[in-house]
């Protein structure tokens, strides 16, 4: 706290690697600065010993923005954990409708009904009933 009280306050002090990585990633995806977006995530979870599932979640999003949902599909199954909100399920299972792959998107859905409302339940439900009627 001295510490920060004696700089001038045009200075502004980083002692995060990673988390100004993300950071700085988030302002080029901003300016659809896709690639660079990607590669500054990608050298954040660098810094990182485990998988950390928000910058895996934030590259997703980025190749999402780009219109490649094959790529969305690759980045979030690359968590070897279970997601533990449901904006990640969300993505992955968008995405694999864009693919055509319904089958897959109804199970990703019904390993993650816990994570939905009882309203959003219900809505899944009538999804997944429907995607498995299809290829």
């Amino acid at each position: 706290n001295a510490l920060a009280r004696s700089l001038s306050p045009e200075f502004i002090a980083y002692f995060d690697k990673s988390g100004t990585l993300v950071n700085l990633a988030g302002v080029r995806l901003e300016q659809n600065s896709f690639d660079e977006a990607d590669s500054l995530l990608r050298e954040a979870q660098n810094q990182s010993a485990a998988p950390n599932p928000s910058i895996i979640y934030n590259r997703a999003v980025v190749a999402s923005r780009k219109g490649d949902d094959a790529s969305v599909v690759a980045i979030l199954r690359e968590y070897p954990g279970k997601w533990d909100s449901r904006a990640p399920v969300f993505l992955l299972v968008e995405s694999l409708v864009q693919l055509q792959k319904q089958k897959e998107a109804a199970a990703v859905l019904s390993e993650y009904l816990n994570l939905l409302t009882p309203e959003e339940q219900e809505k899944a439900r009538h999804l997944i009933e429907e995607y498995q009627k299809r290829k």
